[in-house]
């Protein structure tokens, strides 16, 4: 937790940030702010080099001493609910629907 703070001192709201693992290791990020959970909300932009709107731990991040204006961007919107799935519920047969299938595969 020690690592976490002393990275989170130097990256700030506009910090290029370079991906160290995942899918889009090595392309550069921009930092738009910290998650409610503690990991970090980056983008690439998608436009330029492909990467979405994510959230990455901050351990797999190098800050970089160069900044972007992000003044016009309104990430207000975006916490840890805007990443959930939506939770699927499971459809459950009661004994008659069992049964009645079980009879029309037999056949």
């Amino acid at each position: 937790m020690f690592d976490a703070l002393i990275c989170l001192a130097s990256v700030t709201p506009g910090t290029v940030l370079i991906l160290l693992a995942g899918r889009f290791k090595r392309k550069r990020v921009v930092f738009l702010k910290q998650l409610p959970s503690g990991l970090l909300l980056v983008t690439g932009p998608f436009k330029i080099n492909g990467v979405p709107l994510r959230k990455v731990n901050q351990s797999y991040v190098i800050g970089t001493s160069t900044k972007v204006d992000i003044s016009g961007v309104n990430v207000d919107r975006f916490d840890d609910k805007y990443f959930a799935k939506d939770a699927k519920k499971k459809k459950t047969k009661g004994e008659g629907e069992f049964f009645e299938a079980e009879k029309e595969g037999g056949q």
